[in-house]
């Protein structure tokens, strides 16, 4: 029975003679995490830490409209659909009204989310029927309010676990060659 040879001998300790092979997957895997890290919400997890401290206020709903958004994918023909939530409400702090715009750290969602429809309903629910819904406010710029400020922490770890054991993982095969040359000198 023969065998077949990809030219992948090993050299003394495990260490392989393609040191360069290593490297770019390395390097390909490190790009890769940093890429998973940065599309991360990294700015609504800030906010959401921030608004845990807010004060709220009771906010009445002027108007609420859910709608779906066509827009053209940059550098291409194709058309993507997002749902968009537009909230009106107002509140009062220290005697003096505001209007706030935001209902939660993204009013922007994919077609199928639910979170951005039973936001909507529980809107548009509270301006038919008159009541009030808390308004998460700055205390240092009222106008900064947001009605929901919950963030998808679970996807958001997920994600970011995936993104740093590739980065880790890459800049390990990346320097491991350099390593393995600085031992043999």
């Amino acid at each position: 029975m023969g065998t077949l040879s990809f030219g992948g001998t090993r050299a003394a300790h495990g260490v392989s003679r393609r040191p360069g092979m290593w490297a770019v997957t390395g390097l390909v895997l490190a790009l890769a995490g940093a890429a998973i890290l940065f599309t991360l919400p990294w700015q609504q997890a800030i906010i959401h830490l921030k608004a845990s401290s807010w004060p709220s206020a009771q906010a009445r709903i002027v108007s609420a409209s859910l709608v779906e958004e066509h827009y053209a994918e940059p550098g291409s023909d194709a058309f993507s659909t997002e749902l968009v939530l537009s909230v009106v409400y107002e509140f009062e702090v220290a005697g003096q009204t505001y209007a706030g715009y935001a209902a939660s750290l993204d009013d922007r969602a994919a077609p199928h989310d639910r979170r951005l429809r039973t936001l909507y309903r529980r809107l548009l629910f509270a301006r038919v029927t008159g009541r009030s819904v808390p308004a998460f406010h700055d205390p240092h710029d009222p106008e900064h309010a947001y009605l929901d400020t919950a963030f998808p922490a679970e996807s958001a770890i997920w994600r970011g676990g995936v993104g740093l054991a590739c980065l880790l993982v890459g800049l390990g095969l990346l320097v491991a060659p350099l390593r393995a040359s600085n031992r043999r000198d």
